[in-house]
């Protein structure tokens, strides 16, 4: 079998004025000083597709997990199971 690779980037910076999270205080986002990601590697070989997912963020409620893993089979056909948050 042939295995297919895939890769992608996309910038994933909050919108100015948004909640950031990880203080100790309530803090909005005022500019952008460096770029926040998210990076995808796509692995096929046969009928098996993986997608692995890393995220510049300090973490991903198991709710959202979810919601996430749902809107990526409804626009790609690969089930939540094989997708690696």
């Amino acid at each position: 079998m042939t295995l297919v690779a895939g890769a992608a980037s996309v910038t994933i910076n909050p919108d100015l004025g948004s909640d950031l999270c990880g203080q100790l205080h309530r803090r909005r986002c005022e500019r952008i000083r460096d770029d926040l990601e998210a990076n995808l590697l796509y692995l096929a070989e046969g009928k098996t597709r993986i997608l692995l997912v890393s995220l510049d963020l300090i973490g991903v409620e198991a709710a959202e997990n979810r919601a996430i893993g749902r809107a990526i089979q409804a626009r790609t056909r690969i089930p939540p199971r094989n997708v690696i948050l």
